[in-house]
């Protein structure tokens, strides 16, 4: 009988704490290239650990990922080789970060639709509805 109340109790706390993402998925530029390969479709977030901007635009970020639950990709500047950072900007010119691109299909179609800065939650909402990744 303990054993049940204890699993029931355990399970209760998995619903109560709920599944949801509450953040995004760091990634390396070795497993950026992977998505880009197999030609899938993410929301990319370009940034820096030091980048005062970023810092303000990441809790923006993870209140809205925890709203909508989307798998946001995000890779950090300061984490990657010189060699892989010059690849990047040249696969992804950026004029700043944070800047948030969205992929369809291995690439990006348009440069236009791209978030650059430190956005309201708003704006962050509009442009993820108007690449097709929230209703």
């Amino acid at each position: 009988m303990k054993k049940i109340f204890v699993l029931l109790i355990g399970i209760s706390m998995l619903f109560l704490t709920g599944c949801g993402r509450t953040s995004y998925d760091e990634i390396s530029y070795s497993e950026l290239q992977g998505l880009i390969h197999n030609k899938e479709s993410f929301p990319l977030v370009i940034a820096s650990a030091t980048c005062s901007a970023c810092n303000s635009y990441r809790p923006t970020l993870e209140k809205f990922i925890e709203k909508y639950n989307v798998d946001v990709k995000y890779i950090d500047l300061d984490k990657l080789t010189d060699k892989e950072e010059s690849d990047l900007m040249n696969e992804f010119p950026i004029t700043g970060t944070p800047t948030t691109i969205f992929v369809k299909n291995g690439e990006e179609k348009d440069t236009y639709n791209r978030i650059v800065g430190n956005k309201k939650f708003s704006q962050t909402e509009d442009a993820y509805r108007e690449n097709g990744y929230i209703d």
